[in-house]
Formats: C-alpha cells, sequence, structure tokens
C-alpha cells in the first residue's frame, strides 16, 4: 500500500481537508511531515517537524495554512 492508504504505523489517520502526516524515525528521533497529494503523483511537503509525545495544534495550523497557500497558487 501506499499513497493515501498508508497504514499505521507510517501513517497517521488522515487530517482532512488533503492533509497528511507520515511519521518516521532515524535512529531515535521521530519525525512527522505534512504532505498533500497534487494530482495523486506529486508529493508536497508541507511542514516538518521533531514529534514530541503529542501533536501540537500550532503544526497541523501551520500545515494547514501551508496547504492553503499552496492550492491558491496552483
Amino acid at each position: 500500500m501506499n499513497g493515501p492508504a498508508l497504514p499505521m504505523p507510517y501513517a497517521g489517520p488522515p487530517l482532512g481537508q488533503g492533509l497528511f502526516e507520515l511519521w518516521e524515525r532515524v535512529g531515535k528521533v521521530r519525525y512527522r511531515v505534512f504532505y498533500t497529494f497534487d494530482g495523486g503523483r506529486v508529493v508536497v511537503l508541507l511542514y516538518a517537524a521533531v514529534k514530541d509525545q503529542r501533536v501540537l495544534e500550532a503544526d497541523i495550523a501551520l500545515a494547514r495554512r501551508r496547504l492553503k497557500d499552496y492550492v491558491g497558487r496552483r
């Protein structure tokens, strides 16, 4: 499986409005990558952060603003 159907533990549940979250671990550091799809083939990176114990709403809000900006400029 890949694309929007990427399962846990690799990706979180869809965040709505075309926003997705990928989880990646490099060594002991966990990263959260927010992304979207454009045309089903292109992945657009919106934001990446070191993952804490909980999801920060500010991270999701920033990714949503960047998604809105990207869609507005297409």
